[in-house]
C-alpha cells in the first residue's frame, strides 16, 4: 500500500487533550467502531492521497511561497455533527466555525495541490475535526451530541501528514509551514 498524505491545520495539544478528556466522561468506549486518537486530532484542509515525493517537494515549495503572505488567524472549534445517517451516523465531528481567512487558506492549497496534478475532493468544503467513527450502539443516536464549550485557537502553521494506518497515533506530521513573514 503506497503512503497517503494530507494537509491540515494542527489542533494545539492542550486542547486536544481537552476536548478528550471531556468526550471521555460522556461516551462509552464501545458506542463508536472507531475513535480518532487524541493526538492525531486536525482540521484537514486538502487529502492528497498517495504522491511522489518530488511531487510533495514541489507542493511544499509553492504552499510555502504562498503562506508568506498569509497572516497567522483564530479558528473556533465549537458546534458537534454528524455525517451519515442520523440514528447511526458513520461520523461524529466538532465542527470549526467558518472564516474568510480559514476559506482563503483552503483554496490556495486546493488550487496549488491541482497545478501540482494532484486530483483533490469537489465536494465544498466542510472544516470539521473527525473524533469517531461508526455507531455501534444499539440505541439510535438521535443528536446525542457532547455539549462542549466553544474553544478558539491561533492558527500559525500548517502540515504535511503521512498516513501510517497499522500505528497509534496514525498521523506522522512530515513538513511544518509557517503562516506569515517567518515561515523561512
Amino acid at each position: 500500500m503506497q503512503d497517503h498524505f494530507f494537509i491540515a491545520i494542527p489542533v494545539p495539544i492542550q486542547l486536544r487533550q481537552d476536548i478528550h478528556d471531556k468526550l471521555k466522561m460522556v461516551w462509552n468506549e464501545e458506542d463508536f467502531l472507531k475513535w480518532v486518537h487524541f493526538q492525531d486530532y486536525h482540521i484537514t484542509l486538502v487529502f492528497l492521497g498517495a504522491i511522489e515525493q518530488t511531487q510533495r517537494k514541489t507542493l511544499i515549495e509553492k504552499i510555502n511561497k504562498y503562506l508568506i503572505n498569509c497572516p497567522s488567524f483564530s479558528l473556533s472549534i465549537s458546534h458537534p455533527g454528524i455525517f451519515g445517517r442520523e440514528q447511526q451516523p458513520r461520523i461524529y465531528w466538532l465542527g470549526v466555525e467558518e472564516c474568510d481567512e480559514l476559506s482563503r487558506l483552503q483554496n490556495y492549497i486546493k488550487e496549488i495541490a491541482r497545478d501540482c496534478g494532484v486530483q483533490v475532493d469537489s465536494r465544498p468544503y466542510q472544516p470539521h475535526l473527525t473524533i469517531s467513527r461508526k455507531w455501534m450502539n444499539q440505541m439510535n443516536f438521535k443528536h446525542k451530541f457532547v455539549p462542549l464549550e466553544e474553544k478558539t485557537f491561533k492558527v500559525s502553521n500548517v502540515v504535511l501528514f503521512q498516513t501510517i494506518p497499522d500505528r497509534e497515533p496514525k498521523y506522522k506530521a512530515v513538513q511544518y509551514m509557517t503562516l506569515g513573514r517567518d515561515n523561512k
